[in-house]
C-alpha cells in the first residue's frame, strides 16, 4: 500500500486570517505524522483537511482529485484554500 508525505499549501487567501501570512505557505504531513496539528497551522483548518490528506496519503490516486492529483480544501472559515498534494519522491516504507 502507497504511504506518501502530503504537501499542504496555502493557494488562496480569501481574507484575513491571524495564521496564514502570504500565499504559498506550506506545511507537510510526513510519513510519521499522525492526528498532530502541522507547526504554525490552525487546527480547525487542519481538522477539515486531515480526513482528505488521509486518503491521499494511502493511495495513488482517487477519482475526485483535480488536474494532475491534486485536491483543493477550504478552511471552515472560509479565509484560505489550501492545496493538498502527494509528495511522489517522498514514499514511505
Amino acid at each position: 500500500m502507497a504511504n506518501y508525505a502530503i504537501k499542504i499549501e496555502a493557494v488562496k487567501i480569501n481574507s484575513i486570517c491571524p495564521r496564514v501570512k502570504k500565499e504559498q505557505e506550506t506545511y507537510v504531513l510526513n510519513c510519521n505524522s499522525g492526528a498532530e496539528v502541522p507547526n504554525g497551522m490552525c487546527a480547525r483548518a487542519f481538522h477539515t483537511i486531515y480526513p482528505v490528506a488521509m486518503a491521499m496519503r494511502f493511495s495513488d490516486e482517487i477519482s475526485w482529485e483535480k488536474g494532475r492529483g491534486y485536491f483543493d480544501v477550504v478552511c471552515p472559515d472560509g479565509n484560505i484554500t489550501y492545496r493538498l498534494s502527494r509528495i511522489k519522491n517522498n514514499v514511505c516504507p
